[in-house]
């Protein structure tokens, strides 16, 4: 939160003493809020096994890097083979700028009785403060009401394509 050069160093260091997807994960994001994207890009291709998440953060680095075009292609890309992938969808199109989808996707979530857990959970994973608008969903702005908890939150990095 704010203190990028120390994350960067404890993710660096953390990756060479336990690697692993989460804390390899966690250098891209760093390296990404950084500005550092063809470092970030080599920490996916060599350090990400799963195919799934290292296309995922590919699409952060894209977007990160705000070209409307290659994230717009990543994002169709992303949802056609992940259709029904709401959880990592609002992240992805809050990432690219997409509101109307991740208010759709956020909504889909919030029906469910763990929906407003969940939405709690993909705004941090964004990193983006708001990935989707309140009035999209009123069961987790109830539950944001009751908590006392400000919103929107303090955005770990910046997205140019996301204007909301």
């Amino acid at each position: 939160m704010g203190d990028k050069d120390t994350a960067l160093r404890v993710a660096r260091e953390g990756t060479e003493i336990a690697p692993g997807t989460w804390l390899s994960v966690e250098l891209v994001r760093i390296l990404v809020a950084h500005g550092q994207h063809e470092q970030a890009r080599r920490e996916i291709d060599d350090r990400i096994q799963d195919a799934f998440v290292a296309e995922l953060f590919k699409g952060l680095v894209t977007a990160h890097a705000g070209n409307q075009a290659r994230s717009d292609q990543f994002f169709a890309k992303f949802m056609a083979e992940n259709p029904t992938g709401y959880y990592w969808g609002i992240i992805a199109a809050a990432w690219g700028g997409h509101k109307e989808e991740a208010n759709r996707f956020a909504a889909i979530i919030d029906e469910h009785h763990f929906g407003p857990v969940t939405l709690t959970q993909i705004t941090q994973w964004c990193g983006c403060g708001a990935p989707f608008d309140l009035d999209a969903t009123p069961n987790f702005a109830a539950k944001l009401e009751e908590s006392g908890l400000p919103w929107p939150p303090q955005p770990t990095m910046e997205f140019p394509l996301k204007d909301w």
